[in-house]
């Protein structure tokens, strides 16, 4: 059994470990200044500012991690806080976790709500899963904002071991091992699992096997 707690509080004490050596999948600059971004520092003065501003959304952009603990959690920073009043916060700043399952399906796990007054945010994703047990992760970023700094919260004791973005190959239609894509429409960044379970709070609470 998976149980999973959204929200800004944290209940459990974890051990905050920086993103920024985790390789980022979904960007056309890997090597650019400011680890989250969509583009390269060579367009910086010859784009719009409006664009440039844009490519600083991390939209589509997400980190993929390897972790044997059996809770996790995520800290992030907003780089600009937007809100819309036809949108969530969720939809707008969170984050959404997604595991690989036996299968090689990936199945949504939950979202990081984002902080209502702040640009700081954290949330519990998961926990209480069985520990040791090597887990693969995805996670996505921010939809219509910018993330300025990123950490990943797991056990004291436990591991978190970077995996190497997608090669071309596996965003073919042929590729034997599918993953998420952004599906703006739903809020989330990918089309629901029908082996998704849900708890009352909209949590991952375990599989239907």
């Amino acid at each position: 059994m998976i149980l999973a707690a959204v929200g800004t509080t944290v209940a459990t004490d974890f051990d905050y470990r920086p993103a920024a050596s985790l390789p980022v999948t979904g960007t056309l600059a890997p090597d650019a200044s400011e680890v989250y971004s969509r583009l390269p520092d060579s367009l910086k003065g010859k784009v719009r500012d409006e664009l440039w501003a844009l490519g600083l959304n991390s939209a589509g952009l997400a980190v993929r991690f390897r972790s044997d603990s059996p809770a996790l959690a995520v800290r992030w920073h907003s780089r600009n806080k937007f809100s819309m009043n036809h949108m969530t916060p969720t939809g707008i700043r969170g984050l959404d976790l997604y595991m690989l399952q036996g299968d090689s399906t990936w199945t949504f796990v939950n979202s990081g709500r984002p902080s209502m007054s702040s640009h700081s945010s954290r949330s519990t994703l998961v926990e209480n899963m069985q520990p040791g047990v090597e887990r693969e992760y995805m996670l996505y970023l921010s939809l219509y904002d910018g993330v300025d700094s990123l950490f990943i919260g797991v056990d004291s004791a436990a591991t978190l071991a970077a995996l190497a973005p997608f090669a071309k190959e596996q965003h073919s239609s042929n590729s034997r091992r599918s993953h998420p894509h952004p599906h703006q429409s739903q809020g989330h960044h990918a089309v629901i699992p029908s082996r998704r379970v849900l708890s009352g709070k909209g949590g991952y609470c375990g599989e239907d096997e």
